[in-house]
Protein backbone atom coordinates (compact mmCIF):
# COMPACT_ATOMS: atom_id res chain seq x y z
CA UNK A 1 0.00 0.00 0.00
CA UNK A 2 3.02 2.51 0.90
CA UNK A 3 4.60 1.73 -2.53
CA UNK A 4 1.18 2.12 -4.16
CA UNK A 5 1.33 5.51 -2.65
CA UNK A 6 4.27 6.86 -3.48
CA UNK A 7 3.40 6.12 -7.13
CA UNK A 8 0.11 7.86 -7.01
CA UNK A 9 1.27 10.56 -5.90
CA UNK A 10 4.36 10.62 -7.76
CA UNK A 11 1.74 10.68 -10.78
CA UNK A 12 -0.47 13.26 -9.41
CA UNK A 13 2.53 15.83 -9.58
CA UNK A 14 3.88 14.83 -13.28
CA UNK A 15 -0.33 15.11 -14.40
CA UNK A 16 -0.33 18.44 -12.22
CA UNK A 17 2.97 19.90 -13.83
CA UNK A 18 1.56 18.89 -17.63
CA UNK A 19 -1.91 20.80 -16.64
CA UNK A 20 -0.01 24.20 -15.65
CA UNK A 21 2.27 23.60 -18.52
CA UNK A 22 -0.64 23.26 -20.94
CA UNK A 23 -2.63 26.18 -19.03
CA UNK A 24 -0.16 29.14 -19.91
CA UNK A 25 0.28 27.44 -23.58
CA UNK A 26 3.82 25.63 -23.38
CA UNK A 27 2.72 21.93 -24.58
CA UNK A 28 4.53 21.93 -27.58
CA UNK A 29 3.16 18.40 -28.94
CA UNK A 30 -0.13 20.06 -29.99
CA UNK A 31 1.82 21.80 -32.39
CA UNK A 32 3.01 18.55 -33.97
CA UNK A 33 3.05 15.28 -34.53
CA UNK A 34 5.24 12.42 -32.65
CA UNK A 35 6.54 11.26 -36.26
CA UNK A 36 8.41 14.98 -36.06
CA UNK A 37 9.30 15.08 -32.22
CA UNK A 38 12.31 12.86 -32.49
CA UNK A 39 13.85 15.78 -34.73
CA UNK A 40 12.32 18.72 -32.81
CA UNK A 41 14.17 17.70 -29.92
CA UNK A 42 17.43 17.22 -31.27
CA UNK A 43 16.71 20.77 -32.19
CA UNK A 44 15.90 21.83 -28.73
CA UNK A 45 18.29 20.15 -27.26
CA UNK A 46 20.89 21.54 -29.25
CA UNK A 47 19.25 24.91 -28.58
CA UNK A 48 19.33 24.34 -24.33
CA UNK A 49 22.72 23.56 -24.70
CA UNK A 50 24.27 26.51 -26.44
CA UNK A 51 21.86 28.94 -24.41
CA UNK A 52 23.30 27.13 -21.12
CA UNK A 53 26.57 28.12 -22.43
CA UNK A 54 25.70 31.66 -23.08
CA UNK A 55 24.10 32.16 -19.73
CA UNK A 56 26.92 29.89 -17.78
CA UNK A 57 24.46 27.50 -16.31
CA UNK A 58 26.04 25.35 -13.90
CA UNK A 59 27.72 22.40 -15.32
CA UNK A 60 25.73 20.42 -12.83
CA UNK A 61 22.58 21.68 -13.34
CA UNK A 62 23.01 21.18 -17.17
CA UNK A 63 24.54 17.49 -16.19
CA UNK A 64 21.44 16.93 -14.46
CA UNK A 65 19.06 17.94 -17.22
CA UNK A 66 20.82 16.24 -19.94
CA UNK A 67 20.92 12.38 -18.36
CA UNK A 68 17.56 11.80 -18.16
CA UNK A 69 15.81 13.25 -21.34
CA UNK A 70 16.20 11.10 -24.06
CA UNK A 71 13.85 11.97 -26.69
CA UNK A 72 10.84 11.03 -24.84
CA UNK A 73 7.40 12.53 -26.21
CA UNK A 74 6.65 13.50 -22.58
CA UNK A 75 9.83 15.18 -22.40
CA UNK A 76 8.64 17.98 -24.71
CA UNK A 77 6.74 19.67 -21.54
CA UNK A 78 10.21 20.30 -19.78
CA UNK A 79 12.65 20.40 -22.62
CA UNK A 80 9.80 23.65 -23.58
CA UNK A 81 10.22 25.28 -20.57
CA UNK A 82 13.59 24.68 -19.72
CA UNK A 83 14.55 26.16 -23.28
CA UNK A 84 11.73 29.43 -23.16
CA UNK A 85 13.71 29.58 -19.09
CA UNK A 86 16.81 30.70 -20.94
CA UNK A 87 16.09 32.29 -23.77
CA UNK A 88 14.61 35.30 -21.28
CA UNK A 89 17.48 34.74 -19.46
CA UNK A 90 19.43 35.67 -22.12
CA UNK A 91 17.54 38.11 -23.11
CA UNK A 92 17.27 39.76 -19.86
CA UNK A 93 21.50 39.40 -19.96
CA UNK A 94 21.82 40.86 -23.31
CA UNK A 95 19.85 44.08 -21.96
CA UNK A 96 22.32 44.71 -19.50
CA UNK A 97 19.74 43.79 -16.92
CA UNK A 98 19.80 41.43 -13.51
CA UNK A 99 17.86 38.13 -13.69
CA UNK A 100 15.98 36.69 -10.62
CA UNK A 101 16.01 32.76 -9.98
CA UNK A 102 14.71 30.99 -7.16
CA UNK A 103 13.80 35.03 -5.51
CA UNK A 104 17.75 35.52 -6.05
CA UNK A 105 18.79 38.69 -8.41
CA UNK A 106 21.50 36.87 -10.30
CA UNK A 107 23.83 39.67 -12.53
CA UNK A 108 25.60 38.21 -15.31
CA UNK A 109 29.26 38.69 -13.25
CA UNK A 110 27.65 36.72 -10.73
CA UNK A 111 26.86 33.91 -12.69
CA UNK A 112 30.41 33.82 -13.96
CA UNK A 113 31.82 33.79 -10.92
CA UNK A 114 29.91 30.97 -10.01
CA UNK A 115 30.92 28.65 -12.54
CA UNK A 116 34.51 29.13 -12.42
CA UNK A 117 33.53 27.94 -8.69
CA UNK A 118 31.89 25.07 -9.53
CA UNK A 119 34.71 24.23 -11.60
CA UNK A 120 37.39 24.40 -8.87
CA UNK A 121 35.03 22.65 -6.81
CA UNK A 122 34.91 19.90 -9.22
CA UNK A 123 38.42 19.95 -9.93
CA UNK A 124 39.35 19.10 -6.39
CA UNK A 125 36.59 16.22 -5.94
CA UNK A 126 38.34 14.76 -9.20
CA UNK A 127 41.52 13.81 -6.32
CA UNK A 128 38.87 12.71 -4.02
CA UNK A 129 36.51 10.35 -7.15
CA UNK A 130 39.13 9.67 -9.73
CA UNK A 131 42.12 7.06 -8.98
CA UNK A 132 45.05 8.37 -10.46
CA UNK A 133 44.88 6.01 -13.49
CA UNK A 134 41.88 7.44 -14.14
CA UNK A 135 42.81 10.86 -13.87
CA UNK A 136 45.95 10.31 -16.37
CA UNK A 137 43.71 8.54 -18.84
CA UNK A 138 41.52 11.64 -18.75
CA UNK A 139 44.34 14.34 -19.00
CA UNK A 140 45.53 12.50 -21.82
CA UNK A 141 42.61 11.89 -23.93
CA UNK A 142 41.29 15.63 -23.14
CA UNK A 143 44.79 16.52 -24.51
CA UNK A 144 46.63 17.91 -21.26
CA UNK A 145 50.25 17.76 -21.00
CA UNK A 146 51.04 15.23 -18.37
CA UNK A 147 54.22 17.56 -17.25
CA UNK A 148 51.56 20.53 -16.83
CA UNK A 149 50.30 22.43 -13.91
CA UNK A 150 47.22 22.10 -12.28
CA UNK A 151 45.95 19.40 -14.61
CA UNK A 152 42.74 18.57 -13.12
CA UNK A 153 41.81 22.86 -13.23
CA UNK A 154 42.54 22.57 -16.80
CA UNK A 155 40.25 19.52 -17.41
CA UNK A 156 37.76 21.06 -15.40
CA UNK A 157 37.77 24.04 -17.26
CA UNK A 158 36.99 22.39 -20.47
CA UNK A 159 34.09 20.25 -19.52
CA UNK A 160 31.12 21.48 -21.26
CA UNK A 161 33.01 24.10 -23.21
CA UNK A 162 31.96 22.96 -26.40
CA UNK A 163 28.10 23.63 -26.83
CA UNK A 164 28.38 22.54 -31.04
CA UNK A 165 30.31 19.25 -30.34
CA UNK A 166 27.67 16.42 -29.10
CA UNK A 167 30.62 14.30 -28.66
CA UNK A 168 32.46 16.41 -26.05
CA UNK A 169 28.75 16.85 -24.25
CA UNK A 170 28.56 13.31 -23.26
CA UNK A 171 31.46 13.03 -22.31
CA UNK A 172 31.63 15.94 -20.04
CA UNK A 173 28.18 15.27 -18.85
CA UNK A 174 29.73 11.96 -18.04
CA UNK A 175 32.72 12.91 -16.03
CA UNK A 176 30.46 15.74 -13.99
CA UNK A 177 28.40 12.56 -13.25
CA UNK A 178 30.83 10.38 -12.35
CA UNK A 179 32.71 13.24 -9.81
CA UNK A 180 29.28 14.17 -8.17
CA UNK A 181 27.99 10.48 -8.00
CA UNK A 182 24.73 11.20 -10.46
CA UNK A 183 22.73 7.88 -11.20
CA UNK A 184 19.98 8.91 -13.28
CA UNK A 185 16.39 8.51 -11.65
CA UNK A 186 13.97 8.48 -14.40
CA UNK A 187 10.33 10.78 -14.02
CA UNK A 188 11.12 11.30 -10.33
CA UNK A 189 14.34 13.00 -11.75
CA UNK A 190 12.40 15.00 -14.28
CA UNK A 191 10.28 16.17 -11.78
CA UNK A 192 12.93 18.04 -9.82
CA UNK A 193 12.91 20.18 -12.60
CA UNK A 194 8.74 20.68 -12.99
CA UNK A 195 9.43 22.24 -9.71
CA UNK A 196 10.26 25.55 -10.24
CA UNK A 197 7.38 25.98 -13.03
CA UNK A 198 4.41 25.01 -10.28
CA UNK A 199 3.59 27.35 -7.50
CA UNK A 200 6.25 29.23 -5.66
CA UNK A 201 6.35 27.18 -2.39
CA UNK A 202 7.56 24.27 -4.62
CA UNK A 203 10.43 26.30 -5.94
CA UNK A 204 11.48 27.02 -3.02
CA UNK A 205 12.28 23.47 -2.10
CA UNK A 206 13.86 23.16 -5.39
CA UNK A 207 16.47 25.99 -4.79
CA UNK A 208 17.34 24.35 -1.45
CA UNK A 209 17.44 21.04 -3.33
CA UNK A 210 20.03 22.46 -6.46
CA UNK A 211 22.05 24.58 -3.08
CA UNK A 212 22.42 21.25 -1.24
CA UNK A 213 23.45 18.86 -3.72
CA UNK A 214 26.26 21.29 -4.36
CA UNK A 215 27.26 21.73 -0.87
CA UNK A 216 27.05 17.91 -0.07
CA UNK A 217 30.01 17.22 -2.74
CA UNK A 218 32.70 18.74 -0.50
Amino acid sequence: MYLQGEVEETGTKADKLEKNVKDVGLDPMQEGTLSDWPLEFERQQRAIIELWQTCNVSLIHRTYFFLPFRGDPMDSIYMEVELRRLSFLKETFSQGNQAVEDGRTLPLASSIRALRRERQKLSKLMHKRLSEEERNRLFQKWGIEMDSKRRRLQLAQRLWSNATDMNHIVESAAIVAKLIKFVAQGKALKEMFGLSFTPQHSSRRRSYGWKHSMGSLL
